[in-house]
């Protein structure tokens, strides 16, 4: 869903925090999404996920920017899991019929 429209000069980002199941593994997305004057539009995304970041914000509902990157990184090494995990079970089936 997009942001909101804002009123003229008024900066708004949204967050959004998805839940995704994935091979029976639970993963949660976290987005934002800002709209306003165009030249500030970086500044409410680093603000907002700054105020996400603080201490004040409950263990609970706070993000680890080292276990964070764009989505089509996400992608790519859920990709390479899958990979390894295909490459395993081939290799114990071929060793379970030897």
């Amino acid at each position: 869903m997009p942001a909101l429209p804002a009123p003229a000069g008024i900066l708004i980002c949204s967050v959004e925090l998805s839940q995704v199941a994935v091979d029976e593994a639970l993963w949660w997305t976290l987005a934002f999404e800002s709209t306003g004057p165009e030249d500030r539009l970086q500044d409410a995304i680093e603000a907002t996920a700054r105020r996400i970041g603080q201490p004040s914000v409950p263990a609970h509902l706070q993000f680890d920017l080292m276990l964070s990157g764009p989505y089509s990184e996400w992608l790519k090494k859920l990709e390479r899991r899958r990979s390894t995990d295909r490459l395993w079970r081939q290799a114990g089936s071929r060793h379970n019929e030897a």
